[in-house]
């Protein structure tokens, strides 16, 4: 049995025809275990039950990439053909081995869904909120019957500020669409990527704009969506550094003049070591500096 969702599940082995039932915890994340207690003679009925656990097990077997398979491959030419995105989860049967009369079951959720920015997320279908996902989260996502968005709550102004609504494609011929008045939708193919924006603060000259990029790929018949922040920072010295993302609609100096700089927020890169690789750091933010409402950035 190997589960790819990101919890454990409880499996339910029924013998019915010896009124016989057992259940075992199966662990997620690309792990694979024995049913125990099964005979070849006899038909085994098999459920499964959720299990709120937040201390999963790590991938215990050699998959590559490691769950939740987000890693690029840049060599990778052939598409992997995706199993099922109109139901939420799949049971597949198939050989274990090659060379063994063993039978392998596995739980493959629809998506997995990865927050990998410094942000915690709201997702958004349509105008409901479907869940939050913490930041550095995988998650099963709900099947989208419509274009998804994610947002983002903002204190300063009591609200969950939204991105532009993406729309999944799994028919790569399928041309880009808007949905409702104005209001742009922008596809997401099962093997590519879109940037999404969400501006923070409602009144201009005091806004942050958080940018992203959406990415898909397909691994083991299941769709990994993945949000990370756009902008890397990598500091290769051996100093601590400090910066002020800005984005502007106008010069803030000149060729001969020192620019002033704003009052804005200022983030930290931690110094390389010597026996390790420099960290990468991803911007959280940008301080947009407009002069006007109609200023371009």
């Amino acid at each position: 049995m190997r589960s790819h969702l990101p919890d454990p599940v409880i499996i339910h082995i029924e013998k019915r025809s010896l009124g016989l039932r057992e259940s075992q915890l199966i662990h997620g994340q690309g792990h694979q275990e024995p049913l125990l207690n099964t005979e070849a003679d006899l038909t085994h009925h098999l459920t499964f039950q959720a299990r709120e656990d937040e201390d999963a097990s790590h991938c215990a077997t050699s998959t590559e990439p490691p769950w939740p398979y987000v890693t690029k491959d840049t060599d990778r030419s052939v598409q992997e053909p995706l199993a099922q995105w109109d139901s939420p989860m799949q049971v597949k049967l198939s050989c274990w081995k090659s060379g063994l009369n063993t039978l392998l079951v596995e739980l493959l959720p629809w998506a997995l869904l990865a927050n990998h920015s410094q942000w915690d997320l709201w997702l958004f279908e349509g105008e409901t909120i479907v869940l939050q996902i913490p930041a550095g989260k995988v998650i099963v996502p709900p099947n989208f019957k419509e274009a998804f968005q994610i947002g983002i709550y903002w204190a300063h102004t009591n609200t969950v500020h939204k991105s532009t609504a993406m729309k999944l494609v799994h028919d790569l011929t399928s041309p880009r669409w808007k949905e409702g008045s104005g209001s742009e939708v922008v596809t997401l193919d099962e093997e590519g990527y879109v940037e999404a924006d969400i501006t923070l603060g409602a009144f201009p000259g005091r806004q942050k704009l958080c940018q992203f990029c959406v990415s898909s790929v397909v691994r083991h018949g299941i769709q990994i969506l993945q949000i990370e922040d756009r902008t890397i920072l990598v500091n290769n010295t051996p100093y601590t550094v400090q910066y002020r993302p800005l984005l502007t609609d106008h010069a803030l100096g000149t060729n001969d003049q020192a620019c002033e700089i704003p009052e804005t927020a200022v983030f930290s890169l931690a110094p390389s070591e010597k026996s390790s690789l420099a960290k990468p750091c991803s911007v959280p933010c940008w301080d947009l500096l407009q002069t006007s409402v109609q200023g371009k950035v």
